[in-house]
């Protein structure tokens, strides 16, 4: 939120390079690292108050290797906060970001019939009640999607009764993503392949790899030109 606040322009120039499915990835990669982060805290917890071993400070430094880098990696990925939690803690903040990226999609579609300032009001308000749990990132890369057509190119007008639909679209493609992965991922593990093994013992320096990765990656994207 701060990024929009600050650097609106440069700041959803960055987030319309983003496929949902990127979004989504970077989301997963922060809960997951989360995760990992708090069983490493346990278990630095347990070595320095319970460990009976002498090679405790050993098992300590290796920990606390792991805690740093694991730290590193959730610095580098947003954490996904809907506008509906958005909301509870600044509401008028969150409504104005929305606004924002209204806005910015009819200053890019240029059509006879344009929603108007009050309009783009009450639509915030509306995109809040009916869809709390949306981030401002899936809100901007559906708008991003828009632009380029991707729900349609013979657009007549905007208002918002498009602007809710183009919601209601990317909500459902997202649930049909989501729908297909747990597919695909109940497939490979009833055949012995699991790719996210971290959850059923994978390595934590595999998972490290793998996040870092993906930190990379969406960097890379974002410097794109």
């Amino acid at each position: 939120m701060i990024a929009l606040r600050e650097k609106p322009t440069e700041t959803l120039a960055k987030i319309a390079k983003y496929t949902p499915w990127q979004v989504e990835r970077k989301f997963e990669a922060y809960l997951r690292a989360s995760e990992e982060l708090d069983s490493l805290q346990s278990s630095e917890r347990y070595f320095e108050k319970e460990y009976p071993g002498n090679d405790r400070d050993k098992h300590l430094a290796e920990i606390r290797k792991m805690i740093g880098q694991m730290e590193s990696i959730i610095a580098g990925l947003s954490c996904p906060r809907t506008i509906g939690r958005l909301c509870r803690e600044n509401m008028e903040m969150t409504i104005d970001f929305i606004s924002l990226l209204v806005n910015d999609l009819r200053r890019y579609l240029i059509l006879d019939r344009m929603i108007t300032d009050s309009g783009i009001q009450v639509l915030s308000n509306l995109i809040v009640s009916t869809y709390p749990a949306l981030t401002l990132e899936e809100i901007a890369v559906c708008f991003a999607q828009a632009k380029k057509g991707f729900y349609g190119e013979d657009y007549q007008r905007l208002d918002g009764s498009t602007v809710m639909k183009w919601l209601r679209l990317y909500i459902e493609d997202k649930h049909e993503r989501l729908a297909n992965k747990h597919y695909s991922n109940e497939v490979q593990y009833k055949a012995g392949k699991e790719m996210g093994r971290s959850e059923r013992g994978e390595s934590l320096k595999v998972f490290l790899d793998k996040a870092t990765g993906a930190v990379l990656l969406m960097q890379a994207n974002s410097e794109k030109k």
